[in-house]
């Protein structure tokens, strides 16, 4: 940025009489506001770049843990929080497209947790982990440090002699990718993996091969957010969307009706649909037509089904599932919502669960979460049919002020 010369535009620089009268007392106010009131309000201008399907809001000094027990095993790790504002799900834990593993962020010495549905730790990272991705086959996973990416062999199945569902115990170590600081994002494509990346001009999309070799494919002052799959990456920039044919090294810049910040987005599976949302609406592309809104809702749940045939989305007061011309109404009051991939069906968050959830018959089985005596759950998934949940639990001063939920004798 050119510096201005002091006396270019002396107006402009001028302090106005008004803001000159109030200044001493605005300073004294400044200083004097505690110092978590100005964190919070801080945090509601932080925006960061999304991650596609689901967000929950956290606060920073909030204690936020991520839990999977089955039985006497246990898996948790506690989020990191730096700034207060919207995170993606995605971001804080994510199961594999094959429902047999799932990995969570944490704070260090736990940076990264990966673990099998059985409860078999497969891989603890010490150190921090800035983002991570499963492969749409589940059989790997990347992470980013804050200088390299790394690859982890998660297993190649059943039958494999390597997989988690293979009995085998062998020692898998992750192995150095690309050198990249700064990534925020992960996508697997067909040509390779692309990375969301902050630098010190604004954001980068790179595109990293089997070799470790990085090209960029675009930059920009900020990109809201970035979906990507197969041979296709979306990202959305001042208002526009721009699509980017991988195959055919081609892009295309679509101005958008709504030009407001992009919440979610996210590519089915064959990456031919297109679902994001803003504040205000939920928006679907599907191939190359036009972009059309399905609902008029903040929603802070979109997904694909693992197939790509139907997808969701869910606010707070309501949601839909749709496929084809069906419209299948969710359960009111979700704090988060997401299609199963090691079953059938949807799991659903509430304050007070997580759960399965079958929208066909409305059936409901809870299969995780804390109660609402102990906290809050804030987004949940499954993995070998149990409950995989980002929760807060209450501390001791909020239970002790809590009021009796049953009536005393």
């Amino acid at each position: 940025m050119k510096a201005t010369p002091r006396n270019r535009h002396p107006r402009r620089i001028e302090r106005p009489r008004w803001l000159a009268a109030c200044w001493p007392a605005a300073c004294w106010l400044a200083a004097c506001l505690p110092a978590a009131i100005v964190t919070v309000v801080a945090g509601f201008a932080w925006a960061p770049s999304a991650e596609a399907g689901s967000r929950v809001w956290l606060l920073r000094g909030e204690s936020y843990l991520v839990e999977w027990r089955s039985g006497a095993i246990k898996h948790s790790t506690y989020l990191p929080v730096q700034q207060t504002g919207a995170v993606a799900v995605d971001a804080c834990f994510q199961t594999s497209p094959d429902g047999v593993a799932a990995a969570a962020r944490g704070t260090p010495p736990v940076g990264l947790l990966v673990w099998d549905k059985r409860g078999s730790e497969l891989l603890r990272v010490p150190y921090r982990v800035l983002a991570f991705r499963f492969s749409p086959d589940g059989r790997r996973l990347v992470f980013a440090s804050e200088k390299q990416i790394w690859m982890f062999d998660v297993g190649s199945g059943p039958g494999s002699g390597s997989g988690p569902d293979s009995g085998s115990r062998a020692p898998r170590e992750p192995h150095a990718l690309a050198r990249l600081t700064g990534v925020e994002s992960l996508r697997f494509t067909d040509a390779g993996l692309v990375a969301l990346v902050r630098t010190g001009r604004g954001h980068q999309l790179a595109l990293i091969d089997a070799s470790g070799a990085v090209r960029t494919l675009a930059s920009a002052q900020r990109i809201d957010a970035m979906a990507a799959a197969k041979k296709r990456v979306a990202y959305f920039v001042k208002g526009s969307l721009v699509t980017i044919d991988l195959e055919a090294s081609s892009s295309r810049t679509i101005h958008l009706d709504e030009p407001a910040p992009i919440g979610d987005a996210e590519l089915s599976l064959h990456g031919t649909r297109l679902l994001f949302s803003t504040a205000k609406r939920v928006y679907l592309r599907e191939g190359e037509g036009p972009i059309r809104v399905v609902a008029e809702a903040d929603a802070h749940s979109i997904h694909f089904s693992p197939d790509g045939s139907a997808f969701i989305w869910a606010a707070s007061d309501r949601g839909e599932l749709r496929q084809d011309d069906r419209v299948t109404p969710l359960l009111p009051h979700l704090r988060s919502a997401r299609f199963r991939n090691d079953g059938p069906g949807l799991v659903a968050t509430t304050e007070e669960s997580v759960a399965t959830f079958d929208p066909e018959t409305g059936g409901q089985h809870i299969i995780g979460g804390i109660s609402v005596e102990d906290g809050e759950n804030l987004a949940g998934d499954s993995l070998g049919g149990v409950g995989i949940s980002i929760n807060r639990h209450k501390s001791g001063h909020e239970k002790a002020h809590q009021p009796p939920t049953t009536p005393l004798p």
